[in-house]
């Protein structure tokens, strides 16, 4: 027990490190100790540890404008959000998703992202619930939240959000691009994906 817990205290302080090295510009040094923190997550299984490192090296992989890398670990994070049922964090994931979508130019999965978020938000009443309804009916006229989300959409929205994740697992393939290969400092990405 006391192994796992010094493990974890070492992984939330990597998380630390990490975000600071992030936001003074050193996204190649943040992405280098955010994969040493995923290690340690994953050795202790810590399910929201490695969610959340996932979720920053999506951030980190938008701002370089690798948005195929931000869109596929976006969606790790998801899927374990979704499994271990951390709502308010989940929603934070798609939010992520939404934006790595957004940067790449994907407008569909973009909005299902968005619908997925809003309607986590809805089930728990979450203040930031209203402006996302507001924000999806600019876009989105015909839609109509004042129900609540509905298992249909939910689904329709799922299998874009799939579709478009495949596509972008299939990209990164053929380039030979390891989604989890070190970045350097610098934003300049190898390839044009916009």
């Amino acid at each position: 027990f006391e192994q796992r817990r010094d493990s974890l205290g070492v992984a939330n302080t990597l998380q630390v490190l990490g975000r600071l090295a992030s936001e003074i510009g050193d996204r190649g040094q943040a992405w280098a100790i955010f994969m040493r923190s995923r290690a340690l997550h994953e050795s202790i299984e810590n399910s929201l540890g490695v969610a959340g490192v996932h979720g920053y090296l999506s951030r980190i992989a938008c701002e370089v404008s690798l948005f195929d890398r931000a869109i596929v670990l976006a969606k790790v994070a998801v899927d374990i959000l979704v499994r271990t049922e951390s709502l308010r964090n989940c929603m934070i994931a798609f939010d992520d998703l939404a934006e790595a979508f957004a940067r790449k130019h994907l407008t569909r999965p973009t909005v299902a992202s968005k619908i997925m978020a809003w309607g986590i938000a809805w089930s728990f009443k979450d203040p930031s619930e209203p402006e996302r309804a507001v924000q999806l009916k600019s876009v989105l006229p015909e839609w109509d939240s004042s129900q609540g989300p509905t298992k249909g959409d939910a689904n329709d929205c799922q299998i874009i959000i799939e579709t478009a994740v495949k596509q972008c697992e299939d990209e990164l393939k053929a380039r030979g691009e390891d989604v989890y290969s070190p970045i350097g400092s610098e934003a300049s990405p190898d390839h044009k994906q916009e």
